[in-house]
């Protein structure tokens, strides 16, 4: 109903596994695999991408950075009540090529998105126990109409900075769903993955 074929909710389909994501052994198969995700259902998660010592570590230094005064300046606007979003300053630990242009990353983003591409922001979200829900959307405007049909332009790495169960309330995707919700469209079967730290998720701009 959601216009996603019935693959998109198998896990064995959607998520590339810690033994395909090697640089020595990214295969063109693992390639399409994402390609395919990407463009069918709108997502492909990665499982342990990263090491989570890694991701602690920028837990850690995030924490110790949002504590600060220095904080207040790099507020972002966030959806759902009792959260809080910053942009991350361009310093060290948080413009460590190890995680925006991590190879694996980078030969993923190039196989959907082409050789040319710029980073825009990086964020964090914190939502604390009770935080409200996030309403259904897509990350930003249109390029240039509401019924405009065009190749990727734009993806979001998701990492979370630790484990993340299902009763946590991980993102939800509306899988093969591009576009806005105005039309009064909802959701009717959402994607919901819980993982461990180090593992990330890849979206389309427009899911």
């Amino acid at each position: 109903s959601d216009g996603a074929p019935a693959w998109c909710y198998d896990l064995g389909e959607v998520v590339l596994p810690k033994a395909d994501l090697r640089v020595d052994a990214l295969s063109d198969a693992t390639r399409a695999r994402a390609r395919r995700s990407l463009a069918s259902c709108g997502f492909v998660y990665l499982d342990d991408w990263l090491q989570a010592g890694h991701v602690a570590r920028l837990r850690s230094a995030y924490d110790a950075w949002a504590a600060s005064d220095a904080a207040a300046e790099f507020a972002y606007p966030v959806i759902g009540d009792g959260r809080t979003e910053h942009v991350l300053p361009f310093a060290p630990p948080f413009n460590d090529s190890s995680v925006y242009a991590e190879p694996i990353l980078r030969a993923l983003l190039e196989s959907y998105l082409g050789p040319e591409y710029k980073l825009d922001l990086m964020t964090v979200i914190r939502a604390p126990p009770g935080a409200g829900d996030q309403s259904w959307h897509q990350d930003w405007r249109y390029l240039f109409h509401p019924d405009e049909v065009l190749p990727p332009y734009a993806l979001v790495l998701g990492l979370p900075l630790g484990d993340v169960d299902p009763s946590m309330g991980p993102t939800e995707f509306c899988a093969g769903k591009k576009r806005r919700y105005y039309y009064g469209w909802r959701c009717e079967r959402p994607v919901r993955v819980g993982s461990t730290a180090g593992s990330a998720v890849l979206f389309d701009y427009n899911l």
